[in-house]
């Protein structure tokens, strides 16, 4: 059985290779037949399962910061790709990627270090990655402190409204994947790899004069990092229930978890976790499909790892 997994994923794994090896060469010959020397494509292809949907991110020869990306289709004569598209999302990627610069700029310039900027002026918004552990007290300062400056920056553009997704990333992953000017294709867009090394996010709206500071609520914790997390506490609320209650329940993993994370005090989380009692319906469902005896509220201490259950 283990063979067989292992020659499922081997397989997996060179049609992949192959489909992205072929659609980064297809592209790249259309890029040397329509714009010699001016584009080459670069690592970092992904496949859209759902529609066979190619991304190829491309980058300017002469000025390499200027990064975009091309959809291509596999199914399509040159997967689809069309000269003047390509001409408009680099002329479009320019402009995005002197906007990113400027906001990159001043916030290097005011201390901030590892950090990735994407524009996307069409849509008024604005992407942060921000390489840096979020767990500690002057956390909550740096926050506002990148807000301020995006702000100053959205202020003189006159862009109305702006918004702003910060997303606090793993340190470790710095320099992956990412160069310091974001391709805006990557700017409001799920993206796999960035889920992953997603710590927690956080969202503003730069031209709202009321909008200081990121709101308590605006933060969450999310990625793989949160998921672990969050199944260790889990895992002790079942124990706590059934220490408590002497009876088998069910706790819910995911189906309406609320959790609260306080800009005022970032080292720590509180989990509210629905249960029910455990039943033969619970057991086929996986689930208490809404029907819930109570919450179980649970704090848990980034520093010491500890977590504190009850009801």
């Amino acid at each position: 059985m283990r063979n067989t997994i292992y020659f499922i994923l081997a397989l997996a794994y060179a049609l992949f290779s192959c489909t992205t090896d072929q659609s980064s060469s297809e592209v790249q010959n259309a890029l040397d037949e329509w714009f010699p020397k001016q584009y080459k494509v670069v690592e970092g292809t992904e496949i859209n399962a759902a529609d066979s949907l190619v991304l190829i991110p491309i980058q300017s020869v002469t000025d390499p910061e200027i990064q975009f990306t091309v959809d291509y289709l596999p199914k399509k004569e040159k997967g689809g790709l069309v000269k003047d598209s390509i001409q408009s999302a680099f002329e479009a990627a320019k402009v995005n990627a002197g906007a990113a610069g400027n906001l990159l700029d001043a916030l290097q310039k005011n201390g901030f270090k590892n950090v990735v900027v994407g524009t996307n002026l069409a849509q008024n918004a604005v992407q942060i990655q921000f390489y840096e552990e979020p767990f500690n007290s002057i956390f909550s300062s740096r926050m506002k402190h990148i807000q301020k400056i995006s702000a100053a920056w959205a202020a003189q553009r006159n862009m109305v409204p702006c918004r702003l997704t910060l997303l606090v990333m793993e340190p470790k992953a710095w320099g992956q994947r990412f160069q310091e000017v974001l391709d805006a294709r990557f700017v409001n867009r799920a993206n796999d790899w960035v889920y992953q090394n997603t710590i927690a996010n956080a969202n503003a709206d730069l031209a709202d004069p009321g909008s200081s500071e990121f709101l308590p609520g605006s933060l969450t914790l999310s990625g793989g990092r949160e998921m672990e997390i969050r199944k260790k506490v889990h895992a002790e609320v079942v124990d706590f229930l059934r220490t408590s209650k002497k009876l088998n329940f069910h706790v819910e993993l995911i189906a309406m978890v609320n959790t609260e994370w306080d800009l005022r005090n970032m080292e720590t989380i509180r989990y509210y976790f629905p249960y029910c009692q455990q039943s033969e319906t619970t057991k086929v469902n996986g689930s208490c499909m809404g029907n819930f005896d109570g919450r179980v509220s649970c704090v848990y201490e980034f520093k010491t790892g500890e977590t504190q259950v009850d009801f």
